[in-house]
């Protein structure tokens, strides 16, 4: 009788971990950047591990301002925990200095950090960093890259520019603000030397033979692209910059963040997830509330020291 009872406890509060949600009510998920790019990518996913759990996400894209509107649009939805948003943790960070509001840590749930990717047109005679770096010295115009978010900006700077000592007059910095999906067809189309974004946003062009990636940020060759040389492999002094994507809650109770930190949880860990081909393109990741204080602090004076200079 005992343990029938502990089994009916802990089905109980297995269940009632999503007893909220479970009304006609849709849980709408703000993407604050355009569709295709890389926050897209992981809310499609996200949305079809819900319907997996009988939980229904509709999507509200608001991109601009790196993400500021859409965060202003989740802090001013009613605080009932069935409006979240799938955001980058330096879009937290340029929400604090646009409106001087800091976000409650414990309602920022870290999922992971995107492995980003160099990449060219496949039939370009640029092969690697070192390529490019040649180029860029050799060509008095420079060579242009393509990025769509400030921490891009900044690996790319510190990438060609402190660490492979090119003149920055050389590095044509082109700054996609609404997202990545223009640079591929930009890239592709010739318009762009080269392209930095999420290796999952690229993969599908590379595979299909319209794109070439020639370097990751990754700490080791990946297994899907093992003659891709890694950042570090070449400027073994780069600093590593902490970035990713998080999932923010707008709630007001604690049932509703251990409710999503149960899903979160469930979500990386589901079968699904693991065995998607494309999961070594994320480092997982989960930080505790003062991490993730730190890292929004961190990306807060990145953000800073790039609006000083402009």
């Amino acid at each position: 009788m005992h343990k029938i009872l502990s089994f009916l406890l802990s089905l109980t509060i297995t269940l009632s971990s999503y007893a909220f949600t479970a009304t006609d009510k849709p849980i709408q998920v703000i993407v604050p950047f355009a569709p295709g790019g890389t926050v897209d990518i992981i809310f499609r996913e996200f949305q079809l591990y819900a319907t997996s759990k009988g939980i229904t996400m509709i999507g509200l894209y608001k991109p601009g301002a790196l993400g500021v509107i859409g965060l202003q649009e989740l802090t001013s939805s009613t605080p009932d925990g069935n409006s979240i948003a799938l955001s980058l943790i330096d879009s937290v960070a340029a929400y604090k200095i646009s409106t001087g509001k800091v976000m409650n840590p414990d309602h920022i749930l870290f999922l992971h950090q995107s492995v980003f990717a160099f990449v060219v047109k496949a039939d370009s005679n640029l092969n690697s960093v070192e390529d490019v770096v040649a180029k860029m010295k050799e060509n008095k115009k420079g060579v242009s890259i393509g990025f769509s978010t400030p921490i891009q900006g900044v690996i790319t700077t510190e990438v060609f520019v402190k660490q492979a000592k090119v003149s920055e007059d050389r590095v044509i910095l082109v700054n996609y603000g609404k997202g990545g999906a223009q640079i591929i067809s930009d890239v592709i189309g010739g318009h762009l030397d080269i392209g930095l974004a999420a290796l999952a946003q690229f993969d599908s062009q590379i595979k299909a033979g319209k794109l070439k990636a020639i370097a990751v940020d990754s700490t080791h060759r990946l297994k899907l692209y093992p003659e891709v040389h890694t950042l570090i492999s070449t400027y073994p002094k780069l600093p590593p910059i902490n970035r990713g994507i998080c999932l923010l809650i707008n709630t007001s109770t604690p049932e509703q963040v251990a409710f999503w930190k149960k899903f979160v949880s469930d979500y990386k860990e589901s079968p699904r997830f693991i065995a998607r081909e494309s999961t070594e393109f994320y480092e997982i990741k989960t930080l505790s509330p003062a991490d993730i204080t730190k890292t929004i602090l961190e990306n807060e004076t990145l953000l800073r020291t790039l609006q000083a200079k402009e």
